[in-house]
């Protein structure tokens, strides 16, 4: 397989600001990392930080006290090259610092969730619901990746959305506020809670929570409740496992009580949190802090029911292919066949996954297979292109001219399927075919109706199912 390219994950988590912008990265970070190169950016980051970037990615680099007008240039000169990626997260990442950062050819990622700005970024990603691209003010070739369906969570609470268990037996509560909670709202909410007589109070605060001392002490003074600090995804997933209700801030740590589910109840600390409250309110996923407990059993059995549908525990799947998609956009090209393409052309057409989704599913001879490539590659009704990915030849796309139409066929290297290239390869062979065939045609495609994965591509690529000819009645047809 060929080098693997570079991300660089930009972004700041303190006492003041909260670690928020420091967890979904690392997220997202976990989620890719598989594939490509991470480092993180990031200035003064706490010990306990540290750490956790080190599990992830395979570099971490402080700015310190770089002057923050200077920090753009500065990246862009020691860091960033025109074959790279980089994901900036935290609101200081303006027009203007983009402008700085696009200029090397890069690709930009924002995670943002306030678009106050204008973006140039590549693409943008926003895991809160109920929000439309219309929001935002970006360039025509910005991607937007919207909703729950990439929550930028790790691992730990992934795994627990898709494998849920039984609501616990007991009556524990989970109070968590974020990571750093700087007006001390944790000890608030539980001095609000101790009213209502749970088994086990179960709070947990964030490496930056700078009150930890005085809650301790109001602990000390009262019985069942246990402060913890600082823990590990997989501890966290535990310890909510052991609570069917919670408090949290709708942030981050929301939706990972959401992926356990539970009689969830929203507490605001910060004004970026509005959208996300507002979209898990009126989804009645949660419940406002303000009607605690009181929400019936059934509201409850809802929200557990719908916290299951949502957050399904597959959105690392999908933002991996947003990465990916990003990736053969700088390093993936289309050219026309050449007559040197016949072997791998033969081995992509006599690949066993290629045979049994072709409407003939035999094996096909060699000499057979030389004679129709001749023939395609110097046929003026044929438009056929070999993909080129790092170097290696990695799928083949081809428009056949019949009777006012083009059909499509399309294939894959087994070593690349399941990674988003089908869709990219559709979408760059049909700009490259219509630029070089300026006349208006139908664009047809024909699809086993057994093969899921293509025809879930063609229908998200925009065509339109029509009938099908007497001849492909096992096939789904697509027009364009």
């Amino acid at each position: 397989m060929s080098q693997r390219t570079h991300i660089y994950f930009r972004a700041d988590g303190s006492a003041h600001m909260g670690l928020g912008h420091i967890h979904r990265s690392l997220g997202l970070a976990a989620m890719v990392a598989d594939a490509f190169v991470c480092t993180f950016v990031t200035r003064h980051p706490l010990p306990a930080l540290k750490a956790m970037i080190a599990d992830v990615c395979q570099e971490c680099i402080d700015l310190g006290d770089l002057d923050p007008a200077q920090e753009a240039e500065h990246i862009v000169r020691n860091l960033l090259t025109p074959q790279d990626i980089i994901v900036l997260d935290g609101y200081h990442f303006d027009l203007a610092y983009q402008q700085a950062i696009v200029k090397t050819g890069c690709k930009i990622v924002c995670l943002d969730d306030i678009h106050r700005y204008h973006f140039l970024a590549h693409a943008i990603i926003n895991h809160a619901g109920g929000i439309d691209p219309s929001l935002y003010s970006a360039e025509p070739y910005t991607r937007f990746y919207l909703g729950p369906r990439y929550t930028l969570l790790k691992k730990p609470f992934l795994e627990a959305a898709r494998h849920r268990h039984e609501t616990p037996a007991g009556n524990a509560l989970f109070i968590c506020l974020g990571g750093a909670d700087p007006g001390n709202q944790t000890q608030y909410v539980l001095e609000k809670c101790l009213a209502h007589n749970f088994d086990e109070y179960i709070v947990v605060v964030g490496a930056a929570y700078q009150h930890y001392a005085s809650l301790q002490a109001f602990a000390a003074q009262r019985g069942a409740i246990r402060v913890l600090s600082d823990l590990a995804a997989d501890d966290m997933v535990a310890f909510m496992r052991q609570c069917r209700t919670a408090i949290c801030s709708p942030s981050g740590v929301a939706y990972e009580y959401l992926c356990t589910g539970g009689a969830l109840y929203l507490h605001q600390t910060a004004d970026n949190q509005e959208d996300l409250c507002a979209y898990l309110l009126r989804e009645s996923l949660a419940f406002a802090f303000a009607d605690f407990p009181s929400v019936p059993g059934f509201a409850v059995a809802q929200a557990m029911a719908a916290q299951a549908k949502i957050f399904d525990g597959r959105s690392n799947e999908r933002l991996q292919k947003v990465f990916l998609l990003l990736d053969y956009d700088l390093h993936a090209t289309l050219r026309r066949a050449t007559a040197a393409d016949v072997d791998i052309t033969y081995a992509w057409a006599n690949d066993p996954e290629t045979r049994n989704q072709s409407f003939q599913s035999g094996a096909i001879p060699y000499s057979d297979h030389e004679n129709w490539f001749k023939r395609k590659i110097t046929a003026t009704a044929a438009y056929y292109y070999i993909v080129v990915y790092k170097q290696q030849p990695v799928a083949q796309i081809r428009f056949d001219l019949v009777g006012g139409e083009a059909i499509i066929s399309y294939g894959i290297d087994a070593a690349y399927r399941g990674k988003g290239l089908g869709s990219w390869v559709l979408q760059r062979g049909i700009e490259q075919f219509r630029k070089e065939h300026t006349q208006p045609v139908a664009i047809i495609g024909y699809v086993k109706a057994s093969n899921e994965k293509s025809n879930s591509i063609f229908r998200n690529m925009g065509f339109t199912q029509v009938p099908t000819e007497e001849n492909y009645k096992e096939a789904f047809k697509y027009k364009l």
